[in-house]
């Protein structure tokens, strides 16, 4: 069975895509119609939605963005530059709200690679760099600002 659109027919992003628990919807960034941003593309239907607009894209070297649904909404977590320092975002689906969480630590050349990974509880997300600057960081969603607006 096909599980998604080939490659060929893909909706190229600029940054590690980051899928849904259900696979069926991915976080893509990309341009569509003069609009660079952060969308949510199906996976299976060549369906796009913008999330929110953001001149300042990461490299494909950032962590892909982390897709959780929860018993307060749909969340996605985000590690993008804000004005040029690595900061940890939290988007709202269902109120179309953008938070910047806090900075972080690392400091990512072209040659560097970060991952995510969010806890099975969803209250911590792990965050690993290589490179000259790498280290692993635990984020402890609890202390800070709510996602949820």
């Amino acid at each position: 069975d096909r599980i998604s659109t080939d490659v060929y027919t893909v909706t190229p992003s600029m940054t590690v895509p980051g899928p849904s628990p259900d696979v069926r919807t991915v976080i893509i960034t990309t341009t569509v119609d003069g609009v660079t941003g952060y969308y949510a593309k199906d996976a299976f239907y060549p369906t796009i939605a913008l999330l929110f607009e953001d001149d300042e894209i990461p490299g494909n070297n950032y962590p892909a963005p982390i897709y959780t649904v929860q018993s307060g909404g749909t969340f996605i977590y985000i590690v993008r530059p804000v004005d040029g320092v690595p900061t940890l975002s939290c988007f709202h689906r269902e109120t179309e709200n953008l938070v910047d969480l806090t900075t972080l630590p690392i400091n990512l050349t072209t040659d560097d690679r970060a991952w995510t990974w969010l806890s099975p509880d969803a209250s911590k997300i792990a965050l690993a760099a290589n490179g000259t600057d790498g280290g692993l960081w635990l984020i402890d969603l609890s202390q800070l600002n709510s996602c949820a607006g």
